[in-house]
Parts: structure tokens; sequence; C-alpha cells
């Protein structure tokens, strides 16, 4: 959002940096901050919100759905994750929500379904328990989300994951670590597991051989003589081609397995990021796949939230 960004975007060595309308970037970052081969999914933040996917690369944003919940049905607990079906090679988004009562007792938990170009959400049989679910990631041709204090005697991490071709949750057994985070590494589920005190440990699921568990890398916390502090500040925010990418107190850090070294990719400064993650960089059309209209987001023109939803710029002939 910084207006000296003139350019659809800049490369510096680590990063691509791009700038986007506030009422976008806001919905994005406060939401669930879902991506998918390069598109990111979110809903409106205001209730009865649509759906959208947005290519930050090419700026194309599209409407795919409106809501799918009455107002006065919404409850205050949402997830949506976006991804593809390898069965039919066609994507899918899920909508999982908490139903409460006028008392703010969970009453019911609905889970939804939006096909690749269809404009209505359908409900489907199978639903997760009653828990407040993570901010799901896509690896394997599954959803996974992240469930911790399942019980009163278990307060370390579970993952319940949704199958896209058969469009079911099931429990996926994972270590039984106590500070730990889901994340993608080459296609694969992980987990980085930030319970050490010298080290930040990442471990990647197989799909076969029962889901077995295997340490990849072993982070040193030895950081550009900066870190000296506990892995409480430190943040894993994804992986950026073959590096590993970290937050520590606003700033980047990039891991290198190849070599071994961590460096930093952007120093914290006066605008520290308010939310992080990591995407892939792709040229697919949010338009072409929900076959609707093509809105590309203007490089400088402020953005108002109406009562009519976003304002996302001319539409492209």
């Amino acid at each position: 959002m910084d207006p000296r960004f003139a350019a659809p975007f800049i490369m510096s060595d680590e990063l691509l940096v791009t700038s986007l309308p506030e009422p976008v970037a806001s919905s994005w970052l406060y939401g669930e901050e879902v991506s998918c081969h390069g598109l990111l999914c979110f809903d409106e933040p205001r209730r009865g919100g649509g759906t959208h996917l947005l290519n930050p690369l090419t700026r194309e944003i599209a409407l795919v759905a409106g809501s799918s919940v009455a107002p006065s049905e919404n409850g205050n607990h949402q997830r949506i994750a976006f991804g593809l079906d390898r069965l039919t090679g066609r994507y899918k988004i899920l909508r999982v929500s908490l139903l409460f009562n006028g008392d703010h007792a969970i009453r019911g938990t609905r889970a939804e379904v939006l096909d690749q170009g269809s404009r209505s959400w359908r409900d489907i049989a199978s639903v997760p328990p009653r828990l407040y679910l993570g901010v799901p990631v896509y690896a394997a041709g599954s959803f996974h989300f992240s469930v911790a204090g399942i019980d009163a005697n278990n307060c370390g991490l579970r993952i319940l994951s949704f199958d896209l071709a058969k469009e079911e949750f099931v429990p996926t057994p994972c270590p039984e670590f106590q500070n730990a985070r889901l994340m993608v590494l080459r296609g694969a589920l992980g987990l980085v597991d930030c319970s050490q005190n010298e080290s930040i440990d990442v471990w990647t699921m197989e799909e076969e051989g029962g889901g077995r568990w295997t340490k990849e890398y072993s982070i040193p916390l030895r950081v550009p003589r900066v870190l000296n502090t506990s892995t409480r500040s430190v943040e894993f925010l994804g992986c950026g081609g073959q590096k590993i990418m970290l937050r520590l107190k606003g700033s980047i850090l990039s891991y290198d397995p190849a070599t071994g070294k961590v460096k930093y990719a952007q120093r914290g400064g006066a605008s520290l990021a308010r939310a992080m993650g990591s995407i892939t960089v792709s040229l697919l059309s949010p338009a072409k796949l929900w076959n609707t209209d093509k809105v590309v987001l203007p490089l400088t023109a402020v953005m108002k939230m109406g009562n009519g939803g976003l304002s996302l710029g001319e539409r492209e002939t």
C-alpha cells in the first residue's frame, strides 16, 4: 500500500513487492490468508459479504460467490480454504462455520463447498466436530486444519484434514508437539516445531506409508547477531522457492537449507508488517476459472468500502 510503488511490482534480492488497495488488502490480511497456486481466497469481513479470488501478481480479482449464510445465522468463527481436487483437476472452496445460539453457545457446525465455476454453495454431509479450527493449509489434495486443546488432558497440536476428492473430514496423525505450526514444503504437509531452544525443526509427512513424519531440517537460531531471545520471538512464515522464511521482530529472515545460513531478506523499519504469509507466484486468472467478470485493481486509486461492498476498479473489456 506504499504510494511509491508506481509499478505493478518491484523485485528485491529476496522479495517481490506489490501494492494493493486498502480494502482489498485489509480483507485478506484480517481474513484467512488462504492461498493456492498463486491465488488468494478471502471473504469480505462484513456480514453477508462475498467470496473473492485475487491474483496479487496480475492484480486480477473476481467475486466468485455471495454469502451462503444469512446475516442472522453468521457465527463468529469461520474458516475458508481454497485448493485443487486432484481427482477431477478442478478447484474447490471449502467454508466451515460454527453456528451459535443467542447465549453464544455453539449449536452446530456447517460445512459447504463451492465448485469451480459454480456460484452457489452446497452443504456436505461430512462436518467437523464443534471445535475451533486453525488457519488451513493446502497440501497433497487435502485441506489441513490445526486443532489445539481437544480435551483437558491434551493441549498439544492435532490435525483435522479434509479430502477434496472424497469430501470427508478425517484426523491426521502427527507428532505430539506443544508449539508447532502447519506448513507446506515442496507440496507435502509439514510441521514447524518451535518448542526447542536452540533450533526450529521442520518435519514433513509422507503420503504413502501410513502418514509417517520425517525431520527435514533443523534451523539453527544463530540469526545474524540479533537473536538473543527465546523462540517465542520467531515466527515461521513459509517457503519461498528453496528457502524457508521466518519473521523476527518485524524483520523477515531467510534460511537456505543448501548452505545452512540464515540472513535478512528485509529488515524491520518504520512501517512494520501487520500480517505475513507465503504464496507461490502464477498467472492463473480467477475470472477464467470461475467464468465471471474480470476486474483489474488500479495501482494508485484509493478505494472505499461502501454499502454495496468493495469497489474494485474498472471492468476490463
